[in-house]
């Protein structure tokens, strides 16, 4: 399948692709984000951690723009208000998203989540 852009944010550095298969009539939407700045603010947040507790709230890690609009898409988050529809359906996708080793650049401290 061959995919052509057709959208492109510069600023969040977002990229959309489409692809249509003749053969299987399917189309598939592919979604690039450029997160390296992200990950290099991560690296320093990690680095600079002083690895303690302040209260109930607390910065464990970053995800990605992309991310979050796939939870918008998935009817988990109100795109009007950036709010959870299902907070503890929203928590257990970040949260696996963030404990996959390969995510691990985007903790912005030590452990599971």
């Amino acid at each position: 399948m061959d995919f052509i852009p057709f959208s492109e944010n510069e600023e969040q550095r977002i990229k959309r692709f489409f692809g249509y298969d003749p053969v299987t009539d399917q189309i598939e939407i592919i979604t690039q984000q450029d997160v390296s700045g992200l990950l290099e603010r991560n690296k320093r947040l990690y680095n600079d951690n002083d690895r303690h507790v302040r209260g109930d709230m607390e910065h464990v890690g970053d995800i990605p723009l992309s991310l979050y609009f796939s939870l918008v898409n998935r009817n988990l988050i109100d795109s009007a208000t950036g709010e959870a529809i299902d907070h503890d359906e929203v928590m257990k996708e970040i949260a696996k998203f963030l404990n996959d080793s390969d995510n691990r650049h985007f903790r912005v401290k030590p452990g599971h989540f």
